[in-house]
């Protein structure tokens, strides 16, 4: 038999449930709003730390989050770190490419690296690995297949060297870019 006290708390229980399931969808929708509709699960993740009033557990990559009170809402404070100077030279072709078939393929691991402030160089790592197996492979090509001579047919030159870029760098796109 349930008495009268009991049936205030559950009243109390479910109209608390339903206010903090009423902010959490005011802020989700506010967060929403403030950040593309792609990040709508970190803002998810962070409105749902906010209304527990939990900071994320410290993983391995993980920094503690500081908030700032704006108006009713707390936006978390995210900034990347400085690069070194060696990561503001653009990317070249091979790391364009790792990108966006990170981006395209594997979106997880694109966001961890992102996140952890790893991609850049995780890209030019790539780019320097696809330039060195490049070269390897179109040594390794010309070795078993010369080219004719450049100085009697330089049209079949041209050919032959284009043929062997175009399947040393399909190889190589294979094992370093698309992996």
């Amino acid at each position: 038999m349930i008495n009268s006290r009991q049936k205030k708390q559950a009243v109390r229980n479910i109209n608390s449930r339903r206010y903090v399931s009423a902010l959490f969808w005011r802020c989700y929708r506010a967060f929403h709003a403030l950040y593309a509709p792609e990040q709508g699960k970190v803002a998810l993740f962070i409105v749902t730390a906010i209304i527990s009033g939990t900071r994320p557990r410290k993983g391995r990559n993980m920094r503690p989050i500081i908030y700032t009170r704006v108006g009713d809402y707390l936006l978390p404070d995210i900034a990347l770190s400085e690069p070194p100077p060696e990561l503001t030279e653009p990317l070249g072709r091979y790391g364009r490419m790792r990108r966006a078939f990170l981006r395209e393929h594997r979106p997880i691991t694109y966001n961890q690296l992102l996140l952890t402030e790893r991609l850049f160089p995780h890209l030019r790592e790539v780019q320097l690995k696809a330039h060195e197996r490049l070269d390897g492979i179109m040594s390794d090509i010309l070795m078993f297949n010369p080219p004719p001579d450049k100085a009697a047919d330089g049209l079949a030159w041209a050919s032959h060297m284009t043929k062997a870029y175009r399947t040393a760098e399909r190889m190589m796109l294979d094992e370093v870019v698309y992996n």
